[in-house]
């Protein structure tokens, strides 16, 4: 049986500011009830951010693709 969680404004404004487990520590709650209330609203994880820490910047899978063919092109050419 599982228990009907109430998440409060203030609950929800923690996801993505730290990892699930640490906002499941803050609230008492389990890891996987945190990840999934933070996917459902659509909450990037924390640390998937842009080079200036910016919540704007999410990494997006184009962006990490065109970083890693940039360094593929390095390596190739013995990181010049």
């Amino acid at each position: 049986m599982s228990v009907r969680i109430e998440w409060t404004r203030a609950m929800e404004a923690l996801l993505g500011t730290m990892s699930d487990a640490d906002v499941a520590g803050e609230l008492g709650l389990g890891y996987q009830t945190v990840g999934n209330r933070r996917r459902k609203l659509e909450i990037p994880p924390y640390g998937r951010r842009g080079w200036s820490g910016s919540r704007n910047e999410i990494w997006t899978d184009e962006s990490i693709d065109t970083i890693m063919r940039s360094v593929e092109v390095r390596a190739g050419r013995g990181l010049r």
